[in-house]
């Protein structure tokens, strides 16, 4: 589970004073995902933001817990998406400073069938855009439009973003 007190919802004010806080921009929209930074997880979903800088501010966080793939890493860097590696305290306040959560992951083999990040999001009551990963429509269907999935064969992922 997770603890509602700390991922939630956050008025609009508290959003902007927690981009100030966290140095995130208030004038484009920040998307967000947290999760392992390896190449099973299918990342280079970030790389389309590289012709949309002006509009979006892509974030990966990636999890202090396991190795990462540096070659990844300075692939989404080129391309415009921030990166933090290191352990934050705090990840609820990136949850609610952002305006959309992507979930891209697409091989079971990466990633537990029930991702929590998404848990963390929905609770922070972001839109989510996902592949229809493992457990995920079994527990968040789309009924209240906060949940877009896509499926992995899709070509043109600007579409859905």
């Amino acid at each position: 589970g997770i603890d509602p007190n700390l991922f939630r919802q956050v008025p609009v004010k508290e959003k902007h004073i927690l981009r100030k806080k966290l140095n995130l921009p208030n004038d484009k929209k920040v998307i967000i995902h947290v999760g392992h930074l390896k190449k099973g997880r299918n990342l280079s979903v970030f790389k389309v933001f590289k012709d949309l800088r002006n509009e979006y501010y892509p974030i990966i966080i990636g999890s202090s817990t396991t190795s990462h793939d540096f070659d990844i890493i300075d692939n989404l860097k080129s391309s415009g998406v921030y990166i933090i590696s290191e352990y934050l305290s705090n990840i609820e306040e990136y949850y609610q400073a952002s305006d959309v959560y992507l979930f891209p992951t697409i091989s079971p083999d990466e990633c537990i069938q029930i991702p929590l990040s998404v848990i963390e999001a929905y609770a922070c009551h972001l839109p989510i855009v996902s592949t229809s990963f493992e457990g995920l429509p079994t527990i968040i269907n789309n009924s209240n439009g906060r949940i877009q999935y896509y499926k992995s064969e899709d070509k043109d992922r600007k579409s859905v973003v």
